[in-house]
């Protein structure tokens, strides 16, 4: 899964990816003129979402209150709010 959109992430042009042939292989990726571009006009949204994350918590608690047993498929701010709340234990 990582492999492949680390692919698609190069052919849009927005990382480079070098390999060396060494033992044990290595790989380095950096981001292209293209993928710091992109990376400054998302800072502002990411920045926005992790403002508002407990919000979004608790609204998706209470959501879930209300419609009890019915499951919920993750959202994208689902999985950015859990990765938030991951990299903060």
């Amino acid at each position: 899964m990582l492999t492949k959109s680390l692919r698609k992430l190069e052919r849009d042009g927005l990382i480079t990816r070098t390999s060396y042939m060494e033992v044990p292989p290595r790989v380095e990726y950096d981001l292209t003129e293209l993928g710091r571009g992109l990376l400054i006009q998302i800072i502002p949204l990411w920045t926005w979402i992790m403002g508002r994350s407990d919000t979004f918590r608790e609204t998706r608690n209470k959501y879930n209150q209300i419609k009890k047993g019915k499951t919920q498929e993750d959202s994208a701010i689902s999985s950015i709010l859990n990765l938030h709340s991951e990299s903060n234990e």
